[in-house]
């Protein structure tokens, strides 16, 4: 609209007490309108307005006015941002369910690790105790051979004294039967 430019120009004279409505020609002349003061860059203030301070007081109003909202944008926006927001929920969902399921998988290999490991220490037990009743039945096997040779020897011992005292016998039983042979022999004896 024709008077726009000059009307914004006059009211930020106003507010900051500075005539800045020579610049009306300038800013039409580059084909400013009022919608687009917000937009236009640091650059293109220093090419259109040389002096620093008008070209400061109207950077700073440029950059405090509201851009002109486009309806049908703004709603299309909106839409496309509440539909990033379902899919993102979606996603989450379906990112808890996952884990939900994970944890569920990891519950279960956890429990099958712990019978697992209570078999290997039930198995590593009942092989220590048959390691342990294998060394005390050896034990005792060695204990029996120890007892069994000190048998053998003892008999060895009273087989020799049985000989001996078989021999003693024998020879008393001589020594009798000559005695007696001698004794019969004797005249006057039986």
């Amino acid at each position: 609209m024709p008077g726009e430019i000059a009307s914004w120009l006059s009211s930020v004279g106003n507010e900051h007490d500075v005539d800045v409505s020579s610049y009306t020609e300038v800013l039409e002349e580059n084909g400013i309108t009022l919608k687009l003061i917000p937009q236009v860059s640091e650059i293109e203030w220093k090419e259109m307005i040389k002096e620093v301070g008008p070209r400061t007081i109207l950077r700073k109003a440029a950059s405090e006015m509201m851009a002109p909202v486009d309806v049908t944008d703004f709603m299309q926006k909106v839409q496309a941002a509440r539909e990033e927001r379902e899919n993102m929920d979606a996603q989450t969902q379906q990112a808890q369910d996952m884990n939900t399921r994970y944890k569920e998988q990891l519950d279960r290999v956890q429990q099958m690790v712990t019978q697992k490991m209570g078999l290997i220490l039930q198995r590593s037990n009942e092989r220590d105790q048959a390691d342990f009743n294998s060394t005390n039945i050896a034990s005792q096997n060695n204990s029996l051979k120890s007892e069994v040779s000190m048998l053998k020897s003892e008999m060895s011992t009273l087989e020799s004294e049985l000989k001996d005292a078989e021999k003693e016998r024998d020879a008393a039983v001589k020594q009798a039967q000559a005695l007696s042979s001698y004794a019969s022999a004797i005249p006057g004896g039986r």
